[in-house]
């Protein structure tokens, strides 16, 4: 399953910079019918599986719509800038601090314990991310970088 992801991801990040420059899409358009293309397979789930039923709330139904909804498109604004403004290669390396924030964040709030795995697994993430940086820094202090323009988030 995290491969179909990774498949997923790294199609989308590269559909997202070749619409962002070759064709000047407006971005907003993107993700709406991204987000609607996410939901139309969940909307069939009810049908195809026996599911509990829902104890619709005003705060269940806030929550639904704030994180299906709200957090979720400026996610999707966010990494759609970023890929606008840094390479997709950069921008999807960076996305491995997502995990490290998580753990870390898990043991600040939660007072969590993390396996000598998970510590390893950070270690990893880390050294990686500063080795990319390292080489980022040195290419451009020898002038090797490669400048992206920045894409409009709305075509225009």
């Amino acid at each position: 399953m995290g491969g179909a992801v990774g498949v997923g991801l790294g199609g989308g990040t590269i559909a997202t910079k070749y619409f962002q420059g070759e064709r000047g899409l407006d971005m907003l358009s993107l993700i709406f019918w991204q987000m609607v293309a996410g939901v139309l397979p969940l909307c069939l789930l009810p049908l195809v599986l026996t599911l509990p039923g829902v104890d619709w709330s005003i705060a269940y139904t806030g929550l639904l719509l704030w994180t299906g909804a709200v957090s979720t498109a400026i996610g999707f604004l966010l990494w759609i800038a970023v890929l606008g403004f840094l390479p997709a290669g950069t921008a999807s390396l960076n996305m491995l601090a997502i995990p490290v924030i998580a753990l870390t964040s898990s043991m600040a709030i939660f007072g969590e314990r993390l396996s000598a795995a998970e510590w390893t697994g950070i270690a990893l993430i880390g050294a990686g991310l500063v080795h990319i940086s390292v080489r980022a820094w040195r290419a451009s202090r020898r002038g090797d970088a490669v400048i992206v323009p920045p894409a409009p988030l709305e075509g225009g």
